[in-house]
């Protein structure tokens, strides 16, 4: 027979204690259909005591007052023996804050006070070795009875002090269990919603079925906190007296009073609605917010933390924490692992076998026995910050800044993600950048072509042609600059523009009353195309034969270009002014080339129009080199191929010109003013100085140079430019317009008409007569042996003229 105190240490169970306001106290009404005490009780039977301290209308004056004798009281010591416990405390819950929050003269608690309040309680349990959960206030229902107005309640409020009681968990090390956002997510609460609850809401937007009065839970609500409770694995505790099959009936004294082993408590953490609670051992309790969580660098932890503070960030902890995996393999998952390894022949290095599959456009093989992880944030952001930097002005489509934040908020928003990775392979594409990014899947490299991957792979798991977005029409078009790039996949560019085009007009975006604002320097641009018409263009396709441009129309498109408003808002950058200014006389080469197409170029005399003679394409290079002629050559790359289509049409235009006028004569007659020869010069100079990305259409501009200079120095100057040299550019594509002098000549050569040129010069010399007709023809007949030009493809940046 045991002693009495060893009986009395049997009996003696260790407790949870629940320590709090009326919530608290509440937790025992079972007439609310679940009650939180008797459910944790009987989990616990015989194992562990549930002790309810629950004090309505009390705030955390009255509890740092009184939390110290029911811990005396509740942890009473051996008889004759004060430093041993009889029995002790496993867990403490301090559950405070919504009479603190309440705006009255007897309740009202500042935020600072109630913080150092928390403090003081928290100290008292860990000086006694007890674990502590703090557990912080719920919604207000500001629409029932205790919540309305005049009653001292807010729901937003009690989401300050649910902030306060998570920053002293951090300082003290606790757990905290946040019952304001597991409330919100237990309604199906989303980023962007109206807070549930709040005055100023949707009408249907209610908590009846979480708080019975505004305030006090429910018995669902209590089931929340369930959800949230510490999981003191009781299959692994021992009970207070053995089971009855456990007793020996012949021994009853011996079975009964048997050594139980000691009850061994892991307060961990069981899985949580939304991972609000910690687990006090396994993990940090130092929470980072949402921005500084995804982007996967150290938060302070404040409200507001300080990156987000020098970042001008919206700082938040809205996101739902996701639940940890297994740490290993369970017994099933294995099995089942085994069994599909095992059934494919592909032997990986350490020893592994998985089948890999290929994509159409990926390249590299896929496991398809992992699931795709997604690219990081902070790659994402380096790729917009260069799009912001170099492309913004040419594709005014996208505010980055306000992509990114959708990201950090909405984690689960896949349209907005597959935009994102859409545009950074567009951008790394347009300009042959790739970015490192340690610890990614790509040994550190995020290419173009790994962003497309991504956008096309995102794609795949949503239907997104219905319903068709903005995001729709971006994404399709970012794809079509992607591979607009790759001569080989021409074809797939064209099916992305053609899906972008058809995505635009359903959502009607062909009509002019659905924008709403528009970027002038972007307006200049498109106004550029209203001139020509579609006859015009048409003439340059399949169906050219089928058109008819008459002189008129392109004597009056050329006056209209020529004499267009030069005035670009002071707000455009070099790359936007740089578009618009190669636009337009890649427009007006195109003009002069199709009247010498149509024979109304004169042949043998002189024409009564400055736009119809044979030397109107030095006119227009030299406008376009006056232009440009401050703008450096990095900003003709960033519009890839179309850019250098344009310039080169200038160039052979004026090649065409040249080749139409004898040297000997342009030399004699032409030597107090700019020659068309060095004309020719500073623009294939401008060209050549460029990346290559058209070596079809680069080749045959060398051809052109050799035909129009021979190996004469002109030609073996224009050889030797290597993109970006500085200084080579001002010995050769700026040498025209290098000093002031220079600059004058130039202008006075633009800008009168071919009237004044005539009477400072030989009109003979102007527009020879000793061009035979024959070479005339032939020259003409050129330009039906070119490959027809793919305008939309130009104007977007995707053209590639092979054999050009």
């Amino acid at each position: 027979m045991p002693t009495s105190l060893s009986v009395l240490k049997r009996f003696a169970r260790p407790k949870i204690i629940l320590f709090g306001d009326s919530i608290t106290e509440l937790s025992c009404d079972q007439s609310l259909g679940f009650a939180l005490a008797p459910a944790l009780q009987h989990e616990y039977f015989r194992k562990l005591q549930i002790v309810v301290h629950g004090y309505g209308g009390y705030n955390t004056e009255h509890a740092r007052h009184i939390l110290e004798p029911i811990l005396d009281y509740e942890t009473s010591s051996v008889p004759d023996k004060k430093d041993e416990l009889l029995t002790d405390v496993k867990l403490l819950t301090i559950f405070f804050g919504t009479n603190d929050a309440t705006q009255n003269d007897s309740q009202f608690v500042p935020l600072e006070r109630y913080k150092a309040n928390l403090r003081h309680m928290v100290d008292v349990a860990q000086n006694r070795n007890i674990p502590t959960i703090l557990v912080g206030p719920g919604l207000v229902d500001e629409y029932s009875a205790k919540g309305c107005e005049g009653s001292g309640r807010s729901t937003t409020r009690a989401r300050e002090y649910s902030e306060a009681c998570r920053q002293v968990s951090i300082e003290k090390n606790v757990p905290f269990t946040d019952m304001w956002h597991a409330m919100l997510a237990m309604k199906g609460w989303k980023t962007g919603d109206p807070i549930i609850g709040q005055r100023g809401s949707a009408s249907d937007l209610h908590l009846r079925d979480i708080l019975t009065d505004g305030v006090h839970f429910s018995g669902s609500a209590y089931h929340t906190i369930r959800k949230h409770f510490p999981n003191l694995k009781s299959e692994n505790l021992s009970t207070m007296l053995p089971h009855i099959s456990e007793i020996d009936p012949k021994d009853l004294p011996a079975s009964l009073w048997q050594e139980r082993s000691k009850i061994t408590v892991d307060v961990s953490m069981s899985p949580t609605v939304g991972g609000y609670l910690w687990n006090l051992q396994a993990m940090p309790l130092k929470q980072a917010c949402d921005c500084c969580n995804i982007r996967k660098i150290r938060c302070n932890g404040a409200q507001p933390c300080q990156r987000c503070i020098n970042n001008r960030l919206n700082c938040t902890y809205l996101r739902q924490r996701q639940k940890s995996g297994p740490r290993r393999l369970r017994q099933s998952s294995k099995k089942i692992w085994d069994t599909q390894v095992s059934s494919v022949g592909v032997s990986e290095p350490n020893g592994m076998q998985m089948r890999r599959i290929q994509h159409d456009d990926l390249g590299t093989g896929l496991l398809t026995t992992t699931p795709a992880r997604r690219i990081s944030l902070s790659a994402i952001n380096s790729v917009f910050e260069i799009f912001r930097d170099n492309l913004y002005g040419i594709w005014p489509l996208l505010d980055t800044e306000n992509l990114l934040q959708q990201l950090i908020i909405g984690t689960d928003d896949i349209q907005t993600y597959a935009l994102s990775t859409a545009l950074c392979a567009a951008t790394l594409s347009h300009l042959d950048r790739t970015i490192t990014q340690e610890q990614s899947q790509l040994d550190g490299l995020f290419t173009a072509d790994a962003f497309a991957q991504e956008a096309r792979r995102v794609r795949c798991t949503y239907d997104y042609m219905e319903p068709v977005t903005l995001a729709t029409v971006l994404t399709s078009y970012f794809l079509h600059i992607f591979y607009g790039k790759q001569p080989s996949r021409m074809q797939t560019a064209a099916f992305y523009i053609r899906e972008a085009i058809s995505f635009a007009q359903l959502l009607g975006m062909h009509t002019e009353d659905t924008y709403s604002r528009v970027i002038d320097g972007f307006l200049n641009l498109v106004n550029l195309f209203k001139y020509p018409g579609n006859d015009f263009f048409n003439k340059w396709t399949a169906q050219s034969s089928q058109v008819a441009v008459s002189s008129r129309q392109l004597l009056l498109l050329q006056q209209e270009l020529q004499f267009l408003p030069s005035e670009i808002p002071p707000e455009a950058n070099s790359i936007q002014r740089v578009d618009i200014y190669a636009t337009r006389h890649w427009i007006r080469a195109l003009a002069w080339k199709l009247s010498l197409q149509s024979g109304y170029i004169a042949s043998n005399g002189i024409s009564s129009r400055k736009e119809m003679s044979t030397l109107y394409p030095h006119q227009i290079a030299l406008d376009m080199l006056l232009e440009t002629g401050n703008i450096h050559p990095t900003a003709f790359e960033v519009h890839g191929p179309g850019m250098e289509v344009k310039m080169t049409e200038i160039a052979t235009a004026l090649a065409n010109s040249i080749e139409c006028q004898p040297e000997e004569e342009e030399s004699q007659s032409l030597s107090f003013v700019i020659r068309p020869r060095d004309t020719f010069k500073s623009i294939c100079d401008l060209i050549f100085s460029t990346k290559v990305m058209l070596p079809n259409l680069r080749e045959s501009l060398r051809e052109r140079v050799q035909k129009v200079f021979g190996h004469s120095k002109f030609y073996t100057a224009v050889e030797s430019t290597t993109p970006n040299d500085d200084e080579s550019l001002e010995q050769g594509a700026w040498a025209l317009f290098g000093s002031s002098a220079a600059n004058c000549a130039a202008r006075n050569v633009v800008e009168h008409d071919t009237a004044a040129l005539i009477a400072v010069s030989d009109p003979s010399a102007w527009f020879p007569t000793a061009i035979s007709t024959a070479s005339f023809t032939a020259f003409n007949s050129t330009f039906h042996d070119t490959d027809l030009f793919d305008i939309p493809a130009i104007i977007t940046g995707a053209y590639d003229p092979v054999g050009t």
